[in-house]
């Protein structure tokens, strides 16, 4: 409407005013910034943005501050009043404007002192948590605004004393800024790591997208403002090897002192005066490290599990910063710096489209041989392969495939076993959380169906040499545990038919005649839990079990531990109807009776418990709801 026009040019008249630097009465200026502060809570983000914009150029162009600081009725009017917006108030388009307007402070109102910065960036990291909630709702943009302020105010404040400045006072002192301390600093680092985290869902799709997009710009200002302010900086190889620190200057800058011929003089005139023979000696502190290699390692693996997941947009913006920060002369301490290089390389000499999933996924996959970011790269691959667009499922699937394909070549055994290893973490991890078991799961059945998971294993003369490796029947026991654990009163349907999968695709190695011991027990637990599935209360996923164990004891059918009842098992399969009635109704067997009929036939043991008919609630419905049933009345009724 024309009221949020004329809203939007005010706003960047003051800013223009501002920057043109006209002179403006005292009074005047707060009008203004009333002004701008009532059109920076609006709830059009673009009125919000242009009032920002306006606060600024303003705030940076008047309200002078003395030697100490500012007074302390503008440090409660601006710094104190937009901290407790954001950090009380419950209307949302007040904590996403004045989020960013905590950001835009100049260093004269922001960090005169380590106590106000220190509330800034407190308030900021706080509000930016993925459990912050505005009155009783979560909120991505204040999140997302939270974070990109935060990268603002530590581009403007630096980090250390790399960004500090003196400003001319009103009192005719000069107002030196400080920048971030390293808890400060380390506090920054661990909010930008959780937002990194952040995978909230609402109606709109993925919010949690927007906070890890200015997460990952936060990322690369915040490591290059820690580098700027960091001295004494060790490269990953110099952390590798150790040594000793310098906390004193080294004895060839000493020895520079007693070079030249009037050194008697020197020694007699500092003495004279009680000072040191060199100045930069009373200056010389220890090394200052604000950035290190874990937090690079952690940085990287963080941007690295960006690049190999789904949305393209994501993809893009962690391809072009992780470039940016592989560059040598930017971040020293990067941890196997030139394999990584050379795996992202681009082949030719046209610039990367890291959005699309044909080019950057057969690059990053090239990088889960490094020990460091291996696991962040499956975890973010695991998304990819499991997800629903298709051309990034079959273009990461592919890559994973070839990858696969490549370490069985030339018998990469150990990497294939920690991808194992890997995938059961991960699952392990994220105990109940369907946005990564359910796509884990997919990628452990297309592993499965293409004996990638250490089917093939080393000789036996040749295993104790290395004792990561990990056998096959080891990870699928493993594996069997989670899934059991996972379907454990479930009523996803998508859960459960990977859990089918990959049960199945286990099932395909059953053997009883060539199999020792422990795989015997462990099959009979598999098929015992698959059989369970078998008279789950979902009419649908008995069907889907059983068409799909059909189908298994074609491919295998060593599956049935008496091969005389391999037929009579096949034929009762094919001629129960699985999504009737469970229980049975009306002197009919159920379907349960039919699964315990076919149970015995393969020679699984089941229990008294999951044998015996489920005796009805009171109240319950005897004889099952079709869903069709309706559909069915509405056209006999038209037919008449």
């Amino acid at each position: 409407s024309g009221r949020e026009i004329m809203r939007s040019a005010v706003c960047r008249l003051v800013e223009c005013v501002a920057l043109a630097g006209l002179t403006l009465p005292v009074k005047t200026q707060v009008r203004l910034l009333d002004s701008l502060d009532d059109s920076v809570k609006h709830p059009l983000p673009s009125i919000s943005l242009s009032a920002v914009a306006g606060l600024r150029a303003l705030l940076a162009g008047y309200f002078p501050v003395s030697g100490d600081g500012p007074s302390d009725r503008l440090h409660a009017r601006v710094l104190q009043k937009y901290v407790k917006i954001l950090t009380t108030e419950d209307n949302a388009g007040a904590t996403r404007g004045f989020a960013l307007a905590l950001g835009c402070l100049p260093a004269k109102l922001l960090a005169f002192d380590g106590r106000a910065l220190g509330s800034a960036v407190g308030a900021l990291c706080d509000c930016a948590d993925v459990g912050r909630r505005v009155g009783e709702e979560p909120d991505a943009e204040t999140r997302r605004n939270c974070v990109t302020a935060l990268t603002e105010l530590v581009t403007t404040v630096g980090v250390g004393d790399a960004r500090v400045v003196s400003v001319a006072g009103t009192d005719g002192k000069e107002l030196r800024t400080v920048g971030l301390d390293s808890a400060m600093t380390s506090r920054v680092f661990d909010t930008l790591f959780k937002c990194m985290e952040d995978y909230s869902m609402d109606k709109r799709g993925d919010v949690g997208s927007w906070v890890r997009c200015a997460a990952l710009v936060g990322l690369e200002a915040t490591a290059l403002e820690a580098v700027r302010g960091s001295r004494g900086l060790r490269t990953a190889e110099e952390e590798l090897e150790g040594g000793e620190e310098e906390i004193l200057p080294g004895l060839e800058e000493r020895l520079k002192t007693f070079v030249g011929d009037d050194v008697e003089q020197k020694v007699m005139s500092c003495v004279g005066a009680g000072k040191p023979m060199r100045e930069e000696w009373a200056e010389w502190s220890p090394p200052a490290r604000y950035f290190d290699v874990p937090t690079a390692v952690k940085m990287l693996g963080l941007i690295l599990k960006q690049l190999a997941e789904k949305l393209d947009n994501v993809r893009d913006l962690a391809g072009n910063i992780l470039s940016r920060l592989l560059n040598e002369k930017v971040i020293p301490c990067v941890a196997d710096r030139v394999i990584l290089v050379e795996a992202l390389r681009s082949r030719s000499d046209v610039a990367m489209n890291w959005a699309s999933p044909g080019v950057t996924f057969r690059m990053v996959v090239k990088a889960m041989n490094i020990d460091s970011y291996h696991a962040p790269i499956v975890e973010g691959l695991v998304v990819s392969v499991g997800g629903l667009t298709e051309s990034v499922v079959k273009s990461s699937s592919a890559a994973l495939l070839d990858w696969m394909k490549t370490m069985k070549k030339l018998k990469g055994w150990r990497h294939l076993a920690r991808l194992g290893r890997t995938l059961l973490e991960i699952m392990g991890r994220y105990k109940k959380n369907e946005r990564i078991i359910v796509p884990a799961l997919k990628t452990v059945h297309l592993l499965l169906q293409n004996d990638a998971l250490a089917k093939e294993r080393k000789p036996k003369e040749n295993r104790a040499e290395d004792d990561e490796e990990e056998t096959a029947n080891e990870f699928e026991v493993s594996l069997l545990k989670i899934m059991k654990a996972e379907a454990s009163g479930s009523r996803s349907y998508k859960k459960l038919v990977a859990i089918v999968d990959c049960l199945l695709d286990c099932a395909g190695g059953v053997s009883w005649d060539e199999g020792g011991e422990a795989e015997k027990v462990y099959w009979d637990e598999l098929l015992t839990f698959l059989f369970v599935l078998l008279a789950h209360p979902f009419a649908k996923l008995r069907k889907y079990v059983a068409e799909q164990l059909y189908i298994t004891c074609l491919d295998n059918d060593a599956l049935v531990k008496d091969q005389a009842k391999y037929d009579d098992a096949c034929s009762l399969i094919l001629e129960t109807p699985w999504d009737l009635d469970l229980e049975g109704e009306d002197g009919e067997a159920g379907v349960r009776v039919k699964r315990n009929e076919l149970a015995d036939l393969f020679g699984v043991s089941l229990s008294e418990k999951a044998r015996a008919k489920r005796e009805r609630k009171k109240g319950e419905n005897k004889k099952q709801v079709d869903e069709l049933a309706s559909y069915r009345s509405l056209v006999d009724e038209t037919g008449r």
